[in-house]
C-alpha cells in the first residue's frame, strides 16, 4: 500500500469517526433521536396545518361577507334605480295628478266626488 492510500484510508476513519460523534445528539442514541425527530416533524406539520386552516376558514367568511355585501349593494341600487323612475313620474303632470287625487283628495272644479256611505252610518 502506498503513502497516499494509507492517508486516504486514515481520512476515511477519522470521517467514520466523526460521523458517530455527530449522529448520537448530545448523548442521545439514534433511536431517540429519530423518535425526536419524527415527533419535531409531526408537531410542526400540526402546526402549520392549524394555520393554514385557521386562514382558510378567515378568507371564507370573509368571502361570504362580501357576498352578502355585494348583494345588498345590488338591492340598494335597484331600489334607487326605482325611487328615480317615480320620482320622473311624479314629475310628469299625470303623475302630480295622482298625487293630487289619491293623497290630498283633490278634484278638478267641473267634478263632483260620490262617497259611499256604509248602511247604517247615515245620520242626519
Amino acid at each position: 500500500m502506498t503513502a497516499d492510500e494509507e492517508q486516504e484510508l486514515e481520512a476515511g476513519r477519522d470521517l467514520s469517526q466523526r460521523e458517530e460523534d455527530v449522529l448520537p445528539v448530545a448523548g442521545l442514541s439514534s433511536g431517540l433521536f429519530q423518535f425526536l425527530f419524527i415527533t419535531g416533524c409531526i408537531v410542526l406539520f400540526v402546526l402549520v396545518s392549524k394555520l393554514y386552516l385557521d386562514q382558510y376558514l378567515e378568507i371564507r367568511e370573509l368571502d361570504q361577507q362580501l357576498d352578502r355585501e355585494r348583494a345588498r349593494v345590488e338591492d340598494a341600487e335597484r331600489e334607487k334605480d326605482r325611487l328615480a323612475a317615480e320620482l320622473r313620474f311624479l314629475r310628469t303632470p299625470d303623475g302630480t295628478e295622482k298625487i293630487a287625487r289619491e293623497k290630498l283628495k283633490m278634484v278638478r272644479p267641473d267634478e263632483v266626488i260620490i262617497v259611499p256611505v256604509e248602511p247604517g252610518r247615515l245620520t242626519r
